[in-house]
Order: structure tokens, then sequence, then C-alpha cells
């Protein structure tokens, strides 16, 4: 029980780290996205790691949030040039 509550945690931060990604990787103005949303994404990535050792119960909808937010993130920076 003690694992899966500590892997639950993680995987919490994961996500609000993902939700910050989501919602500030599409500032490219003054390349704010690389220096403000990136960043937090690699740590939400690095908790998500960690989660995933103790429980895998979010690791579907976790990689989805990231690769949604990747995915607007790199489609902005085409329609911001």
């Amino acid at each position: 029980m003690r694992k899966e509550k500590t892997g639950l945690i993680f995987h919490i931060i994961s996500i609000i780290c993902g939700v910050w990604f989501l919602l500030t990787g599409w500032i490219w103005s003054f390349l704010l996205a690389a220096f403000i949303s990136y960043p937090i994404a690699i740590i939400g990535m690095l908790f998500w790691g960690f989660g995933s050792k103790y429980s895998d119960k979010l690791t579907t909808p976790i990689l989805t949030l990231y690769f949604t937010a990747l995915t607007i993130s790199i489609i902005s920076i085409f329609l911001y040039r």
C-alpha cells in the first residue's frame, strides 16, 4: 500500500507539470516556452518515471497529456514563425 501511495504522489506531481506544459507550451514569443515550459515538462517526466516504478495506473493518461502538449507546442512554433 505504501508503494502505491508513493507512485500516486509522483503521478499527481507529473500531471500538474503536464498541465503546466499544456497551458504554457504554446507561448513562443521571446522563447518563453523553452525557458518556462520545457524544463517543467522534463521534471514532470522524471516524476512520471519515478512513479512508474511503483504504480502503472496513470501511465497512459500522463503520456497522452505530454504528447498532446508537445504536439501543440511544435505546431504553435511553426504557426508563430
